[in-house]
């Protein structure tokens, strides 16, 4: 198969689930290959060929590395989307590891055509590990076919032997009702202070009830989210917010 041909192929079309610069490294390195492509094809010097190559291969080298740190970061995702990303991640990955191999054998016959030094666009013993581990975790025994056609074209299998995928992202906790209570009242105070200077003593008196009321509502809901507390009734939960809070006793010796 043709060089030209063949390099179209490898690197596919864009992956399912990329951010904008991933995407704007895809389009990069595509835009590299198609321009080595067009110029082996024009039967051009041997010196631009061996430029427009070196180019090629340093923009899709920049263009794996955003694969490499992408798959792995699942952001904030859980549930339904989670599972979602990992099901387009799995083909994803799949799709560059398919065509890693491929792409390496085409570029290591393009450097025999060139006659450049035999160590000239080799990969490191680490790359692409990111991708292989989380091909591992996802695909088992896709991943040791895999990792057969990696070993076959000699190229890196660290990650093949450490599979690992990121976990659902734990959901987000709640502001501390106590916080939002405090941010709340600071807000009144201020409003209180500034108003005292323009408005009736009666206003003010309204505004710190609010305040009050406020805040006793929200300490009311944070007493709700006990499990032992969920069922008491308005009156039994204000007097545990005054004990509470306040080390304020309602009752007898015995209740204190």
């Amino acid at each position: 198969m043709r060089f030209a041909t063949c390099t179209k192929c490898v690197f596919g079309r864009f992956l399912t689930r990329q951010d904008a610069r991933l995407k704007r490294a895809h389009d990069s390195a595509l835009s590299a290959t198609n321009k080595y492509v067009a110029t082996a094809e024009s039967g051009c010097s041997r010196s631009r060929r061996v430029n427009l190559l070196y180019a090629m291969h340093r923009k899709r080298t920049v263009y794996y590395r955003r694969v490499e740190h992408e798959v792995l970061n699942r952001g904030r995702l859980r549930g339904d989307q989670y599972e979602r990303w990992i099901e387009e991640w799995t083909i994803s990955a799949t799709r560059v590891l398919g065509g890693l191999v491929k792409y390496y054998e085409l570029l290591r016959k393009e450097r025999g055509k060139l006659e450049l030094p035999d160590g000239v666009f080799e990969p490191s013993p680490g790359s692409y590990r990111s991708i292989q581990a989380f091909y591992s975790a996802v695909s088992q025994n896709e991943s040791a076919i895999m990792k057969q056609k990696f070993e076959a074209a000699n190229l890196p299998t660290q990650g093949f032997d450490r599979p690992y995928k990121p976990n659902p992202a734990s959901p987000r906790k709640p502001m501390p009702s106590r916080i939002l209570a405090l941010c709340i009242i600071i807000a009144l105070i201020v409003v209180f202070v500034i108003a005292s200077h323009f408005v009736h003593p009666v206003v003010l008196g309204g505004i710190a009830a609010v305040a009050l009321a406020l805040y006793v509502a929200i300490e009311i809901v944070d007493l709700r989210r006990d499990g032992k507390l969920k069922e008491k009734s308005f009156v039994e939960l204000i007097k545990i917010l005054l004990e509470k809070r306040f080390k304020f006793h309602i009752g007898g010796k015995g209740e204190q």
